[in-house]
């Protein structure tokens, strides 16, 4: 294939533009700044005497810091327990800090942050498991220098485990980084767990959590540059997990098969390659489009009868293509079951919830109509029709989550270059606003020990700098009151950016 050198250029130039408009959007500079050790990385949290509640939500802390100009961006906020002080946040920065912070107060996890040596981590951590069993996968690596990074695990106590460096293909120009996100699943079966890494080169990793070897099948040539989360699935009821990945498409030929440009919906083999004559074979099907799929994909439950439906949107790389506002249903053949021409860009990612409170899952997008304007979409899951549209102030390079805010059904949280709004997830209507923080990722929904809901989000404020305003990065944790913290894990929940700690994109199946 052709190398992507200019299509990665392109991406450094909308992250260092989105940068700007955040700036333009309102974000106000930080008029105090949480002190910081030598490393940059604030050490103390800071909590309101009392918690400075608004009509919905109650600020319980937040913490400032890290290195500026390089703040939290596209990671996501994700939750595991490391260590006896309950529950934390993990997320990545963009000075290469991963983030481990107590949700019941701020502070630091013992042996965190952990940091990559200045490379990039864009990618939201993946986790498993619980106190001294509790494992952290990560992709490192970023657009503006792809050819480094690859993936880790890390220990509960912040020691890297292993990490692998992909092989860059030879057309990739060294490219081998890990911008999206891992997913963790069953590729071998029910008994073993896998990590599933795309790369910003045209290479694809399968490996075995316990050693960072590559199962059976793996490396996979996808021809391109992947930036899309991939959803793992037991789609066949096999017992083994399918691999649901967005791609990026450049027209040319790769191991005898053509490639067009723009995008491609796939649903790979667990076993990848493995008894194939080329390296990019093993797909059980393909769904093409005239643009970048950099959506990730969403899989359940939702078509007629409970069967299972994929959503996913695209992207904005290549310029005046159709595909673009499109967000498309497939079936697990592939098959288009609806599609939707929305108002604006469709590159953030969907969720499967249930907003109408009535047993079934619809789907939730938001589409950028511009850089401080997002429309937020919600659709029947089976037909594709509307449920609701609302416009929200601040443009979307995120994606929505759910919560259930005490009203028997999902309410929808949607992260903007402007701060945080929630709508009413059976009318769209603007039930409450946080402003002054700039998101570029997902909100996290957790259970708090009190018996409520926990919002958590990780992003950037302005800071004057030499005069001028620079990033600092900023998590922030608020309360629900009200509400029922057990609502978080209902079926008809998406909780956090690809719905679970795992990233499976995958809300529970109905599968014979």
């Amino acid at each position: 294939m052709v190398s992507m050198v200019g299509k990665l250029s392109r991406t450094v130039a909308a992250s260092a533009a989105s940068a700007a408009l955040i700036i333009a959007a309102g974000i106000s500079p930080a008029t105090a700044v949480t002190p910081t050790s030598a490393s940059g990385v604030a050490r103390t949290a800071v909590a309101p005497a009392a918690p400075s509640c608004g009509d919905t939500l109650c600020l319980e802390w937040e913490r400032r810091g890290g290195t500026l100009g390089k703040p939290i961006a596209t990671s996501s906020p994700n939750v595991v327990t490391l260590d006896n002080g309950g529950q934390s946040v993990v997320v990545g920065d963009r000075a290469g800090n991963i983030w481990a912070l107590h949700l019941s107060d701020g502070s630091w996890v013992g042996g965190w942050p952990v940091r990559t040596g200045g490379i990039v981590v864009d990618s939201t951590p993946a986790v498993f498991g619980s106190g001294d069993s509790a494992r952290v996968y990560v992709g490192v690596g970023g657009s503006a220098s792809p050819s480094k990074g690859g993936i880790w695990k890390i220990k509960n106590n912040g020691v890297v485990m292993w990490k692998v460096t992909p092989r860059a293909h030879p057309t990739q120009s060294g490219t081998r980084g890990v911008k999206a996100s891992v997913s963790l699943g069953h590729l071998r079966g029910p008994s073993t767990l896998d990590v599933y890494a795309p790369t910003m080169g045209q290479l694809h990793y399968a490996l075995a959590t316990e050693s960072g070897s590559s199962i059976p099948g793996f490396w996979w040539v996808s021809a391109d540059s992947t930036f899309s989360t991939a959803a793992l699935a037991d789609l066949y009821g096999t017992g083994r997990d399918y691999v649901v990945t967005g791609a990026d498409s450049t027209a040319g030929t790769s191991y005898y098969r053509s490639y067009t440009n723009g995008g491609a919906l796939r649903i790979l083999k667990p076993t990848g390659r493995s008894g194939e004559r080329y390296p990019n074979r093993g797909l059980i099907c393909e769904r093409r489009t005239n643009q970048v799929v950099q959506s990730s994909p969403a899989v359940g439950p939702v078509l007629a009868g409970g069967a299972t439906g994929i959503a996913f949107g695209t992207g904005t790389y290549y310029k005046n293509q159709t595909s673009t506002k499109y967000i498309f249903m497939v079936d697990d053949r592939c098959r288009d079951v609806w599609k939707r021409q929305l108002d604006g860009a469709t590159g953030s990612s969907p969720a499967m919830a249930d907003i109408m409170g009535d047993g079934s899952l619809d789907v939730v997008i938001a589409a950028r109509v511009g850089a401080s304007t997002t429309t937020v979409w919600a659709l029947d899951g089976a037909t594709g029709n509307t449920l609701w549209s609302s416009p929200v102030s601040g443009g979307v390079f995120g994606s929505v989550v759910t919560a259930d805010l005490g009203d028997g059904y999902q309410s929808v949280l949607v992260p903007t270059a402007s701060g945080l709004r929630i709508l009413d997830g059976r009318t769209g209507e603007l039930v409450h606003a946080i402003g002054g923080i700039g998101l570029q990722n997902s909100p996290l929904v957790t259970a708090r020990p009190d018996g409520t809901i926990g919002v958590t989000i990780a992003g950037y404020v302005g800071e004057l700098s030499g005069g001028r305003v620079a990033l600092r990065s900023i998590v922030q944790h608020y309360s629900i009151p009200g509400s029922d913290g057990a609502t978080v894990d209902d079926a008809g929940s998406w909780p956090m950016f690809h719905r679970d700690p795992q990233l499976t994109g995958t809300a529970p199946l109905n599968v014979d």
